[in-house]
């Protein structure tokens, strides 16, 4: 990586660093800058240790974990409401509607 190519990472991963503070989600610093949430990610967890004290560095990492917690709980909703999921009259799981 020659020094351009890093003083433009440097300057996506600033980027991501500040919209982390004012955003909820991930989606919401995808919407803005256009980034893959992978490099979103790659950014906050990898990158911008090097970028801010311990401290913060681990409300980073919970915030990415609730992200992903909010996101695995919306993915299990949409799956349930697209395939009908079916319960017997004792309310085991006896099959989905797919």
């Amino acid at each position: 990586m020659n020094y351009k190519q890093m003083e433009e990472k440097l300057k996506k991963i600033k980027r991501v660093l500040e919209l982390y503070k004012t955003t909820d989600t991930i989606n919401e610093i995808i919407d803005i800058t256009g980034y893959s949430r992978s490099r979103i990610q790659d950014y906050l967890r990898n990158d911008s240790k090097k970028y801010v004290d311990k401290d913060e560095y681990e409300q980073i990492l919970k915030w990415l974990n609730n992200s992903k917690n909010i996101g695995n709980s919306n993915g299990g909703k949409i799956s349930q409401s697209l395939h009908g999921y079916d319960k017997d009259e004792k309310g085991y799981f006896k099959g989905s509607g797919k």
